[in-house]
């Protein structure tokens, strides 16, 4: 174990408290720590025992066990009995062809539909959706709302990012561009927390990524998104690089500052990072300890429960 280190400069932030949160509290308790995990490793399924047993304050998982929906039983064992908050997992930002909502027609021209966009490079069965379409929203919200009513404690919203994908300066051709990609995904984010908390006004969204997103909508849609959302999570923060895992430490300087904001406000920050050294994964936990973040040393793959420093 090493000992306490230095921390730049920049990664001190105001403590919580000095802002007063946006749109109330977060429905999230305090979280000094959690955990993350989607699938088992290899062909196991989520490995639910582990899980049940972690002393993390809070759990992100795949709202299933192998081929099958996470039962009642199961939940409530991960939420245990003073009801650790648990979280599903739900991309919005791009569609999943191991989905269960998934068409096997969709990957044909004639049937593909209109929301719908080229295949992920990086993950073989991902394809990036245009979030704004009306049936990729529905889709989605009624998959928001099932989690809810199966009794998570919230969703935790991945690819919060593809608006940097869609936007100005993003990977797409200029005819597709689309200007208000930022505004869209906030707007479909506060479109899924009216969804759910219909029906349950406690349902948590903690959105992965994107924490500069506040930076590129007008002030009050800005406080809008941060009033509808619970936390964030954040991965690659300090170890940052190409590489799958253990990465060199290289702070990312404007996303904490972004980060920052969101913790001001009341706001969880989960911080992910994915080493598997024991001295980078205790460097993380420091480093992400002292800007305010919880901290979770993880495998790229989310496959395992890893035991933290």
């Amino acid at each position: 174990m090493l000992g306490l280190f230095a921390v730049l400069p920049f990664l001190m932030l105001p403590a919580v408290g000095l802002m007063a949160p946006a749109g109330g509290a977060s429905r999230l308790p305090v979280v000094s720590s959690w955990a993350y995990v989607l699938q088992g490793h290899g062909d196991a399924a989520l490995p639910v025992d582990a899980l049940a047993a972690s002393a993390a304050d809070l759990l992100v998982v795949e709202p299933s066990v192998g081929e099958r929906p996470m039962s009642r039983e199961e939940l409530t064992r991960l939420q245990g009995p003073k009801h650790r908050p648990v979280l599903a997992y739900l991309s919005i930002g791009e569609a999943e062809s191991y989905r269960t909502y998934w068409r096997a027609e969709w990957k044909t021209p004639a049937s593909r539909p209109a929301f719908l966009g080229p295949e992920n490079p990086d993950w073989k069965g991902n394809y990036k959706v245009r979030y704004w379409q009306p049936e990729w929203q529905a889709l989605i919200q009624a998959r928001i709302v099932e989690l809810a009513d199966a009794g998570f404690d919230g969703a935790y919203l991945d690819i919060i990012d593809a608006y940097e994908f869609w936007g100005p300066g993003g990977a797409v051709g200029a005819k597709d561009v689309r200007k208000a990609a930022a505004a869209d995904m906030v707007a479909f984010v506060l479109m899924l927390g009216e969804a759910a908390r219909a029906k349950h006004p406690d349902f948590a969204l903690v959105p992965q990524n994107g924490a500069t997103i506040l930076d590129e909508v007008p002030d009050a849609q800005a406080a809008a998104y941060l009033a509808a959302i619970d936390g964030i999570g954040a991965e690659d923060t300090f170890f940052y690089g190409e590489k799958e895992e253990n990465n060199p430490f290289k702070p990312q300087a404007e996303v904490i500052a972004a980060l920052g904001r969101y913790r001001a406000a009341g706001r969880r920050v989960l911080a992910v990072d994915y080493v598997t050294k024991p001295e980078s994964a205790q460097k993380f936990v420091e480093a992400a300890r002292k800007a305010g973040f919880a901290p979770y040393v993880g495998r790229r793959a989310l496959d395992v429960l890893v035991s933290q420093p």
